[in-house]
Parts: structure tokens; C-alpha cells; sequence
């Protein structure tokens, strides 16, 4: 199913499952694919989502109302998380899985888009995807790739990344607690992937980029709910790398709109006035 809502070439795709999160007896909006893609068209660049849900599916109009393109792998259920807390840290459970995404799966005219974001939170895309596109600029929230799931149960643990997945990415998204602390995972992804930006809460968030290591410190805020904000910074740094070039102004502006998240509970987009207000002082404040 291709939802058409432009009729031009988008300048940025993501891939992933969107996914519904169970919340207190209830759901909301999930997945790295929801949030890249809404604040990508939250900021006026076209795009296309390329995505696998079932018809259980709760949150088609929100992608319509932002005017997204997008194309569905059908499945016979949305990918849905649970996270549970207790006094020895958080577990998390997959209950349901969406389709895997192939590169046969990608319309032929999004072949060749400018960028493409890889947004993965279920081992969802395959190794032959990355390749996929020849001459486009490809980014990849990598968590997904990490995440091992118990048949029965549901529950999610670690497992080990295939480097193989990594062919043609350019740059990578991942957090500590993704790799477990484990530095020579890190060092293995720093020498297959020209950039990688690994975040780590309220801690600078560290860029490897050759031999180079940048570190940014967050932008100071009171965190009220984290949810989505590294999906949102993820996306945001790269539409400002591509915008301008530059790896410092893409993390302050990354670290500008995340800010505004954690501030808020749920799905939310600050508005860009909000963003560049910060981002002028992200930049006065630690780049100048």
C-alpha cells in the first residue's frame, strides 16, 4: 500500500516499524520511524516513510496529517512494546512483530533519494537494504539490530550486531546502553561507518569520526519523560548535517529539539521557532 500525499521525490526516507508502546492499560505512538519521520516533515522536508504495521494500525492519521508518503509492508499485526520497571532496573518485552523489510520491499522511485535514516527497534531490515541505495546518504539508528527476542515470552535481550548490516551506512546512531559499555563493539562500529554518535543520557553525547572523537555536552533541561527524544535526535541531526554540512551545528541542533522533548510527556514536536531559539544558544553557549 502506497499512501501518495506528494507527488515530488522526497529528500529524506526512513525505514522501520512504527509500533504501538503500552502504556498504563493503554497505547500511544512508538518507533523510531514515527518520530524521525514526523519531525523530518515537522520541519518542512518532504518525506517518505517505508514501514511494516498491521491493520490494528492506530495511528495512520497522524502520519496523513503531517503529510508523509508512505508505503506499507502489510502485516497481520503492529509491532507492540512494554517496558516494565522494577526496584532492579527496566524490562522489555515485544508482544507482537510486524513484517520484515526487504530491499525488494522499497518503491523503485525512492531508490534514489537523497537520504535515508534507518530506524530500527526490531531487527526489522535486512543486511541487503543498506546497499540498496547507490547514491543516497544513509544514516542508521542501530538499536534494533541489538535486540534479541524470547519466542514465547516476549522478552527482549541483547545480542550480538552484525557488522554486515552496516554496508553501505555512512553514519551511525546508537546509545551506551545499546552496546552494553562494551568498547570494542564500539571500536569495531567506528572502523566500518564513517560517523558514529553514541548518546548516553544526560551525558555528553560522544562523535567518532576517523581518528577524532567530539564530545557535546546536552543542552541543560528538567527532564520530565525521555520518549523519543533520541529518535527525535537522530533525525534532527541528520537533516541539519545535510542542511549544513556540519557535524558541530547538526549536534547542536539535535541537542536543541531533544531538549524540548524531555520536557514534555509523549509525542511531541516543539515548535521551530522553540528549536532555533535554542539552537542559537546551544551555540553561544558551547560552541562559540
Amino acid at each position: 500500500m502506497l499512501i501518495r500525499n506528494q507527488d515530488k521525490l522526497p529528500e529524506l526516507l526512513c525505514i522501520g516499524h512504527m509500533c504501538h508502546d503500552r502504556i498504563d492499560g493503554g497505547y500511544r505512538l512508538g518507533g523510531t520511524a514515527s518520530y524521525s519521520s514526523l519531525m523530518s516533515a515537522h520541519v518542512g522536508m518532504s518525506t517518505a516513510l517505508l514501514t511494516s504495521v498491521g491493520n490494528d494500525f492506530k495511528y495512520w492519521d497522524t502520519i496523513r496529517e503531517h503529510d508523509i508518503v508512505s508505503h506499507n509492508v502489510a502485516a497481520k499485526e503492529t509491532t507492540e512494546f512494554e517496558n516494565v520497571y522494577t526496584d532492579t532496573g527496566r524490562t522489555q518485552y515485544m508482544h507482537q512483530r510486524a513484517n520484515s523489510i526487504s530491499s525488494a520491499d522499497i518503491p523503485a522511485e525512492w531508490l534514489h533519494v537523497p537520504a535515508v535514516l534507518l530506524c530500527l527497534i526490531a531487527d526489522e531490515v535486512d543486511s541487503m537494504v543498506g546497499v540498496a541505495f547507490l547514491d543516497s546518504f544513509e544514516a542508521a539508528s542501530i538499536q534494533g539490530w541489538m535486540r534479541g527476542r524470547d519466542d514465547i515470552s516476549g522478552k527482549i535481550s541483547p545480542k550480538e550486531l552484525n557488522m554486515n548490516r552496516l554496508q553501505g551506512v555512512d553514519m551511525v546512531f546508537l546509545s551506551k546502553e545499546d552496546i552494553g559499555g562494551d568498547l570494542e563493539m564500539l571500536k569495531s562500529i567506528c572502523s566500518a561507518v564513517d560517523t558514529v554518535i553514541m548518546t548516553n543520557g544526560a551525558h555528553p553525547v560522544q562523535i567518532y569520526r576517523g581518528k577524532s572523537l567530539i564530545e557535546m555536552p546536552v543542552f541543560p533541561t528538567q527532564e520530565v519523560d525521555p520518549t523519543g527524544a533520541g529518535d527525535i535526535f537522530s533525525a534532527s541531526f541528520v537533516i541539519q548535517y545535510r542542511r549544513t554540512g556540519s557535524i558541530l551545528l547538526a549536534g547542536a541542533y539535535a541537542h536543541s529539539a531533544a531538549s524540548h522533548v524531555v520536557e514534555h510527556e509523549g509525542v511531541y514536536l516543539p515548535s521551530l521557532e522553540d528549536i532555533e531559539s535554542r539552537y542559537k544558544a546551544y551555540i553561544e553557549q558551547f560552541l562559540s
